[in-house]
């Protein structure tokens, strides 16, 4: 569905097919988080998607899985 801005919103249950091919940078990481996610091959939304939370969590930091689950329409907000 598109917004009135150019935003677009999946349809309900197409999150993880409109997410996956995205860049990890859409997800508004801080660029040393997006650096080190590159470096271990983690290119792509969806190449995280499938990854565990807690070592994600404990690896990049908690802000890292709070913007996944923002992504995917499962947190409203989080703070920055």
């Amino acid at each position: 569905m598109a917004l009135g801005d150019g935003a677009r919103i999946a349809a309900p249950g197409q999150s993880y097919g409109a997410l996956s091919p995205l860049p990890i940078a859409a997800l508004r990481l801080e660029d040393q988080v997006v650096a080190q996610l590159n470096r271990l091959g983690l290119r792509q939304i969806g190449d995280l998607l499938g990854q565990p939370r807690a070592s994600l969590a404990r690896r990049f930091g908690r802000g890292l899985v709070s913007r996944l689950d923002q992504a995917m329409g499962s947190l409203v907000k989080i703070s920055d």
